[in-house]
């Protein structure tokens, strides 16, 4: 708010007539004036007076500060009721058995003291005392490494990659093996057959024409098939015969309801109704019948838990048959996975199912003997470029293989005459 004031601009007024002299600020006179009024009234003007009317030199002492004196607390641990628990030096100590010295013990002390001015020391201390500097040291070594800045010299205009060296960026992540393999190793540009060459040899166009062959005999025996499978065994029916079957196969049963008499139902035995035999008393088990039933169960359990336990207890004289069936199972455990692994390496150069249908080969580029033509200039093009990298990236499972589908009306065409078109007295 003061910074407000301080830059709000002043008010620019004409002072040309009297009248605008009263709208002049005149506070900072007015003030001035005043201060020098109330000097005037408490013993003159300020600027008129000497130094030292105004001003006392001080020749008193400064007062020293008084110090606290610290109270003295108690001391809890020196108090005179545990006086009587101390040690008095008037009476001498009690000589118990473990206090008296032996008579070895003062020889063996100095012993001790002589071999430590002497210097020399014992192979246990020498040892200690270089697996000690040893730990130093290596300690030492551990923390320069850990404070250590990291530096290295390279060619600042190389064509050296150095993105794997730099400390900053953070650790690439390594895929697996797998990520990078391809789902099938057929090549994206497949090379065509040397008989489909626009010259080609007589034995390659031979081949060519063979494989050719053998798909068409391959796509009829198939039609076959379907059609011994179908429409050998069903015939086709007109319109008037289905209608007819339909007719009769809904009407069956009407007319045989009718002829059935009410007198009939009444004639049929009512105990022969019934699935189930009746019970007869006789039958029913007794207690005793009962009882021996539930000790045979019980007898039989524990035979074969007896039989369980012998047989359990003979396996050790079998060993080496169990190394056998051991020995036999790795054997079929080996033989799968040499399977799998061959049936993997196949299904890579095969086509894999992603979608609903099925990928279909393209139909072979082959020219017949007389449109073969000597140049390549005369040879007519065969084929589309479009439509051959389509079934590429199909063949190589990158895309699903799929098919037009369809317009199918779920229900008939309503049809009806207007009523502006409709004739008279129809």
């Amino acid at each position: 708010m003061e910074n407000k004031q301080q830059t709000r601009k002043k008010l620019r007024i004409s002072k040309n007539k009297k009248k605008g002299w009263k709208k002049t600020d005149i506070t900072e006179v007015e003030e001035f004036l005043e201060d020098q009024r109330l000097q005037e009234r408490t013993g003159g003007l300020v600027a008129e007076k000497k130094d030292e009317q105004l001003f006392i030199v001080d020749k008193a002492p400064e007062e020293e500060p008084q110090i606290q004196r610290k109270r003295k607390k108690k001391d809890i641990t020196n108090l005179k009721c545990h006086s009587h628990l101390q040690f008095d030096p008037r009476i001498k100590p009690a000589r118990i058995a473990h206090n008296l010295r032996k008579p070895g013990v003062e020889r063996r002390h100095e012993r001790v003291v002589e071999r430590i001015k002497s210097g020399k020391k014992t192979a246990t201390e020498i040892q200690a005392q270089k697996q000690s500097r040893a730990d130093r040291k290596l300690k030492r070594e551990t923390r320069r490494k850990e404070h250590r800045l990291f530096k290295k010299s390279y060619d600042l205009w190389g064509t050296e990659n150095t993105e794997e060296d730099l400390p900053v960026k953070k650790q690439k992540f390594n895929p697996p093996k797998h990520h990078r393999e391809k789902p099938t190793l057929v090549s994206n540009v497949e090379i065509p057959h040397p008989g489909a060459s626009y010259n080609p040899a007589f034995d390659d166009y031979q081949a060519l024409i063979e494989k050719a062959h053998n798909v068409e005999v391959k796509k009829a025996k198939k039609e076959q098939k379907l059609y011994n499978a179908l429409d050998a065994k069903f015939k086709k029916l007109d319109k008037a015969e289905i209608e007819k079957t339909w007719l009769t196969e809904m009407s069956a049963g009407l007319a045989d309801d009718d002829t059935v008499e009410d007198n009939d139902i009444g004639d049929l035995d009512l105990d022969k109704i019934s699935v189930n035999p009746p019970v007869q008393r006789e039958k029913k088990k007794t207690k005793i019948q009962r009882n021996k039933e539930k000790k045979l169960k019980q007898q039989e359990k524990l035979q074969k838990t007896d039989k369980a336990k012998k047989l359990r207890a003979n396996e050790i004289f079998r060993l080496k048959s169990l190394k056998k069936e051991v020995k036999e199972k790795e054997k079929k455990v080996e033989q799968k996975k040499e399977a799998r692994l061959k049936r993997e390496a196949a299904n890579k150069t095969k086509t894999r199912k992603i979608g609903k249908m099925k990928f279909e080969e393209p139909n072979l580029e082959i020219k017949l003997t007389d449109e073969l033509e000597g140049s390549l200039r005369l040879l007519k093009p065969e084929g589309h470029l479009f439509e051959d990298r389509f079934k590429s990236l199909q063949k190589r499972s990158i895309i699903e293989p799929r098919v037009q589908a369809r317009h199918t009306r779920k229900y008939k065409p309503k049809v009806f005459d207007k009523r502006s078109h409709r004739e008279e007295g129809s």
